[in-house]
């Protein structure tokens, strides 16, 4: 059998269909496997088997090699968490920043959200949920690099993966009550005010906890947040 054509790295080619659900939650990936799949030598396979794992997308089992790693409950709720303390930070950062033109570039990526959001609750398709969460990422990180803080930036991209894996599975309602909306937060950027940017970032990312609590426990099990 001929190496399997792919596009980009083996790294990204690999994440992409554990991301799109090609391959599934407890599936194993080996070396050899990947390098006679790939026509490569066993040295990338490795690197990129090990690159995934330190993203959190698969695990490394003693004497069984890698697999594709199940995201829990508890893995979601701690990547929101720590998402919206760094977030927090960041967006302090960015608001003390005074970003030219920022504000404007948030607001077409919430459009962006919004559109891709609109297009998966129409299909419901995995490949939309993941363009759906690449855009929630993208207006994220866009705050996150504005901040100018490199941690935080390496800090972020180690949890993203994680959590648009999760999400693939999930439904999320961006409609809770007055959670502030990704068009909120673009406009208390424009403020500059970093207290009130640091507060409206964080209770964002509590929509996300309380779409988690819901897709496991049913509507009320949120209650307490």
């Amino acid at each position: 059998m001929p190496p399997k054509k792919r596009k980009g790295s083996l790294q990204d080619y690999l994440r992409n269909e554990i991301l799109l659900g090609n391959l599934q939650e407890g599936t194993f990936l080996r070396q050899k496997t990947i390098a006679e799949r790939f026509g490569v030598s066993r040295t990338p396979a490795r690197e990129a088997l090990k690159a995934l794992e330190s993203e959190g997308l698969l695990e490394n089992l003693p004497n069984r090699g890698y697999r594709v790693r199940k995201q829990t409950l508890r893995d979601l709720l701690e990547i929101i968490d720590i998402r919206a303390l760094l977030e927090g930070y960041a967006a302090r950062l960015t608001a003390m920043s005074r970003t030219p033109n920022l504000s404007q570039t948030l607001h077409s990526l919430a459009e962006k959200i919004e559109k891709e959001e609109n297009r998966h609750r129409r299909t419901g398709k995995a490949k939309d949920m993941i363009a759906w969460s690449k855009a929630e990422y993208e207006f994220h990180n866009t705050i996150v690099r504005a901040s100018g803080n490199n941690l935080l930036i390496r800090l972020m991209n180690s949890l993203n993966f994680q959590f648009i894996s999760f999400m693939r599975e999930k439904t999320h309602d961006s409609e809770h009550g007055a959670i502030p909306t990704h068009h909120d937060i673009a406009d208390a950027i424009a403020q500059s005010d970093p207290e009130r940017d640091e507060r409206m970032a964080k209770q964002h990312l509590v929509g996300y906890k309380k779409a988690g609590l819901e897709s496991y426990l049913g509507p009320a099990s949120h209650l307490d947040l």
